[in-house]
C-alpha cells in the first residue's frame, strides 16, 4: 500500500525482536505518525462511504496497537519523500506516544517498524519457516516488489530474482523447480466476478506428498479458501498417483462490489467470497480456468 519497491523483514530470535522496513512513501507527523499504534487507527477511512471503496489491502486498525501491547518497546521511524529527515517515535503499551520519545533521525525515505522484546510469540525455527512461507506467497502477488527475509541481519530468502519474471516462472522457482516448461499459466476474466490467474504444474511431472503447494490469493492477500482448494484437489485426483497433490497457484481479483467479506477473523487469513445478497461464483471461475 505504501508503493514500496523493497520490503525487508529481519527476525532476531535471540532478542525476540522483529524489524520491518520499506522504501515506500513514508508517514508524516501530520499524516498520522503520532497515532499509528492507537486502537482503530487508519489513514484510509475518512468518511463512512470510504468503507465500501477500499482499493488496497484494506486496513488493520488494531495491528500496531496489538504489537505495542506485546512488545517491550515499539519504535517507528518514517521519512516521507522530499522531507529533510525522518521522525522516530516510541510508543507505550496502550499505543500512545512515550514521553520525550519524538526525535529526528537520518534515514532514507520509507518506514521502519521495530518491535523489541516481544512476549507471547513463537520464535522457533518452525515459526521462522512460517514467516518465510508467508513472504514467498505474498511475493508471488507482487512480482514488481522485492521481499527480503533476514535473521539477525543475515539473508535467509529474497524474491529479487523474480522481478520481471512471468507468474508461472516465479511460482516454479518458489517450489525449487528450474524447469519452467513444466508450468502453465491461464488468465480468465468474468464481468460478474473479476479475473483469475491460475498457474498449474503439469500433473505428470510436478506433484507433492501434501496439499501445501495449492496456494490461493484474493486481491493481493494470502488467504484460505477451502472451497477453492477442495475443488482443485478433486479436479486433479484422477490425474495424480494416490496420495499425491498438485502444485497450483490461484490469484483471484474480485471486482464485484461487496463480494469480499474480510471480517471473519482478525488475522484476515480466512475470508468469504459472495453471499445470498451478493452472489459471486469465484470457485466456478477458477474451475473454468483449470479446465481451459
Amino acid at each position: 500500500d505504501a508503493r514500496a519497491s523493497t520490503l525487508i523483514v529481519d527476525i532476531d530470535c535471540d532478542s525476540r525482536s522483529i524489524t520491518v522496513q520499506d522504501d515506500g512513501a513514508g508517514i508524516s507527523v501530520d499524516g498520522g505518525l503520532l497515532r499509528v499504534a492507537m486502537c482503530h487507527t487508519t489513514s484510509k477511512i475518512r468518511t463512512v462511504q470510504d468503507l465500501a471503496n477500499l482499493n488496497s489491502l484494506g486496513f488493520r486498525g488494531q495491528g500496531l496497537w496489538a504489537v505495542a501491547m506485546h512488545a517491550g518497546r515499539l519504535v517507528v521511524a518514517s521519512r516521507t519523500l522530499g522531507a529533510d529527515a525522518g521522525t522516530q517515535i516510541s510508543y507505550k503499551h496502550d499505543g500512545t506516544v512515550a514521553e520525550n520519545s519524538v526525535c529526528h533521525v537520518a534515514m532514507a525515505a520509507g518506514t521502519i517498524v521495530q518491535a523489541l522484546a516481544l512476549h507471547g510469540l513463537d520464535f522457533t525455527s518452525a515459526a521462522l519457516r512460517e514467516c518465510r512461507n508467508w513472504l514467498v506467497h505474498t511475493a508471488l502477488c507482487y512480482l514488481g516488489t522485492v521481499f527480503v527475509l533476514k535473521s539477525r541481519g543475515k539473508l535467509v530468502w529474497s524474491s529479487a530474482r523474480w522481478v520481471g519474471m512471468a507468474q508461472s516462472d516465479a511460482f516454479a522457482s518458489s517450489l525449487g523447480k528450474n524447469v519452467f516448461e513444466d508450468f502453465r499459466s491461464v488468465t480468465m476474466h468474468d464481468d460478474d466476478v473479476g479475473s483469475v490467474v491460475v498457474v498449474v504444474g503439469l500433473p505428470s511431472r510436478v506433484h507433492f506428498s501434501s496439499g501445501s503447494r495449492i496456494l490461493v490469493s484474493v486481491n493481493g492477500r494470502c488467504v484460505d479458501l477451502p472451497d477453492v482448494t477442495s475443488m482443485v484437489r478433486n479436479m486433479f485426483r484422477m490425474l495424480l498417483p494416490r496420495r499425491r497433490y498438485p502444485a497450483v497457484y490461484v490469484h483471484l481479483k474480485i471486482t464485484k462490489h461487496g463480494a469480499c467479506n474480510w471480517n471473519l477473523h482478525p488475522m484476515k487469513r480466512t475470508m468469504r467470497i459472495g453471499s445470498r445478497s451478493t452472489p459471486c461464483d469465484a470457485a466456478g471461475l477458477v474451475e473454468r480456468a483449470c479446465l481451459r
